[in-house]
């Protein structure tokens, strides 16, 4: 059960960051991520990998939320326009 969420979850994840990634510039920023954790772990730095992989992982977050939110939008623009009717309606 445990296995199917996790797959179900990543599957859905995955739709996001595609659509992330297929913004402009995205691939360059995400190879740049790559490239310094790489460096930290040839350079054998402990402190750089961590800071590269947190930098990696912020900006993970950060495009995944923003590819939710714009596509949460129009949705909750069409249930505001529809509560804002029915109280106009309400108010008649």
């Amino acid at each position: 059960m445990l296995a199917d969420f996790v797959s179900d979850l990543y599957t859905y994840m995955m739709e996001h960051r595609r659509k992330a990634m297929a913004r402009p510039g995205a691939i360059l920023k995400s190879l740049a991520d790559h490239v310094a954790i790489v460096k930290g772990l040839k350079a054998h730095d402990a402190d750089a990998v961590v800071a590269a992989f947190d930098c990696h992982l912020e900006r993970i977050y950060r495009t995944t939320i923003r590819i939710m939110v714009e596509r949460d939008a129009p949705m909750k623009t069409a249930a505001n326009r529809r509560a804002k009717g029915t109280k106009a309606h309400r108010n008649r």
